[in-house]
């Protein structure tokens, strides 16, 4: 198990978020200041998501009347209002777990899905816009 994910845990447990262990030397302690950081962040943004905050105006996410459900080979969008199911592609769904998983802007979106998947002729970043436009448009996304 790896560093990160053992004080994450044993912060979980104990209800203590510092790495005391990472400042016992010198050397580490910027490595342990760095490591804080990180899991205090990595702590607000479970928070943020969990109790369904938004990280301000214009952040984008799925609207409240909008429920995803990832299956196998895509995803489905349930609008509660109109009891509408929408069945979306793997690449529809990857945008929509995307803004499920609590992504707050177009631009994440799209660096996170290039991270993901390979993008040689740079096409990616115009159908994940175009999609998004057209999850508005049906009043899907806030923001």
């Amino acid at each position: 198990m790896n560093r990160y994910l053992s004080l994450a845990r044993r912060a979980w447990r104990s209800g203590e978020y510092r790495a005391k262990d990472a400042a016992d030397a010198d050397a580490l302690q910027e490595d342990a200041e760095a490591l804080r950081r990180l899991i205090r962040s990595k702590m607000e943004w479970i928070v943020e998501r969990e109790s369904g905050l938004q990280a301000g105006p214009g952040a984008l996410r799925l609207s409240s009347h909008v429920r995803f459900r990832p299956e196998t080979r895509g995803a489905f969008l349930l609008d509660t209002r109109s009891e509408k199911v929408f069945r979306l592609s793997a690449a529809g769904a990857a945008v929509a777990g995307e803004l499920a998983s609590g992504v707050r802007s177009e631009g994440e979106v799209v660096s996170r899905l290039k991270a993901r998947f390979r993008d040689p002729d740079g096409a990616l970043e115009r159908q994940v816009r175009a999609f998004l436009d057209d999850l508005r448009a049906q009043g899907f996304l806030d923001g």
